[in-house]
């Protein structure tokens, strides 16, 4: 450790300008880094449910079902069935969704001796123009199994409108433009979203805005206690800007190799922060110590510094890398 810390010094030059260059390098792959919201990504890939899941999906076209749900003290009376009908033709002219199935479009089959007729379960003819109406058709429809409790609620009271995703749209996107156009109808009844694809751009949001908001808090927190711990410009630069290329080469090298941000890994830059700065205060407070040396003596004593500095940060690296690692082991155990 400390030959490298005085070959870091003897070429302090060249070092300056490559970790100026690399970090330039990759503040530009940052601005491309992704997000993983999909919760299913984020588990073993060689797990069998996985897997089995994944080419359930692969095999049939699409596993992903989101759905809407609407809620009113009878959602059979016509201004509850009205908000159904939007939204059940909003997501029917969405491109990404290949089926929607809701109360005001779902085949009713009807079973007469030894005919029967199939038509829709909700159509111009049975539409409730009132609330007794609107109750004689409700015990109607709870009378059918294949409607009850999947469709609709037992007492009335809920509507679910489902939707089928196809296999190859980005459904993070596809997600978030239904959500956008159904907010922007005049929707006069409560509704809410619901499945795996709408939780990954629920997601998504989460991560955005964990990032956007936790990085500058926790960059103001660990200014404050720097400077009331050494009352100078250097004492609270020094570490910050450690922290921040480290911060910035661990994003942008998540870029670089095609890896994605999820609700894990985007608490990393928290982590770098907090931890990063420790080091730099060590050596800090080493240099503090030395004032008042001559320049060659301080250049010595300052590699000396970094080496002595140097020895507590491997065994932390060798700690985080354990912790990785009985991580990874413990998400395969049956």
């Amino acid at each position: 450790m400390k030959i490298i810390s005085e070959l870091i010094i003897r070429f302090r030059w060249p070092v300056i300008v490559s970790v100026a260059l690399i970090t330039l390098f990759f503040t530009y792959k940052l601005f491309h880094i992704q997000v993983d919201s999909n919760l299913i990504n984020s588990l073993p890939a060689d797990d069998p449910d996985v897997a089995l899941f994944k080419e359930i999906g692969k095999e049939f076209g699409s596993n992903e079902i989101g759905m809407v749900i609407i809620k009113g003290e009878n959602v059979l009376m016509p201004e509850v069935l009205d908000d159904i009908r939007m939204i059940t033709d909003t997501l029917s002219g969405t491109k990404g969704i290949i089926s929607v199935n809701s109360l005001t479009n779902i085949q009713h089959l009807e079973v007469n001796e030894d005919d029967f007729q199939v038509s829709n379960l909700i159509n111009k003819e049975n539409t409730p123009k009132n609330i007794s109406e609107a109750d004689l058709l409700l015990q109607k429809i709870t009378a059918d199994p294949m409607i009850a409790g999947n469709l609709l609620s037992k007492d009335g009271t809920s509507s679910v409108i489902i939707c089928s995703y196809a296999g190859d749209i980005k459904i993070e996107e596809v997600s978030k433009k239904i959500m956008e156009k159904i907010e922007k109808l005049p929707v006069k009844n409560e509704y809410y979203f619901a499945g795996g694809p709408f939780m990954v751009a629920y997601v998504s949001k989460v991560v955005s805005h964990d990032l956007a908001i936790l990085i500058p808090i926790s960059f103001l927190i660990i200014t404050f206690l720097l400077y009331l711990s050494f009352h100078s410009a250097r004492g609270v630069v020094l570490p910050l800007l450690t922290a921040g290329l480290a911060i910035v080469w661990s994003m942008g090298l998540f870029s670089w190799l095609g890896l994605k941000l999820s609700m894990v890994s985007n608490n990393v830059p928290i982590i770098i922060l907090a931890v990063g700065t420790a080091y730099v205060i060590h050596i800090l407070n080493q240099a503090d110590h030395q004032k008042g040396s001559d320049k060659n003596k301080k250049l010595k004593k300052s590699a000396f510094t970094y080496a002595r500095s140097g020895k507590p940060v491997s065994p932390d690296h060798h700690g985080w890398i354990s912790i990785i690692y009985l991580w990874r082991i413990s998400k395969y155990d049956p």
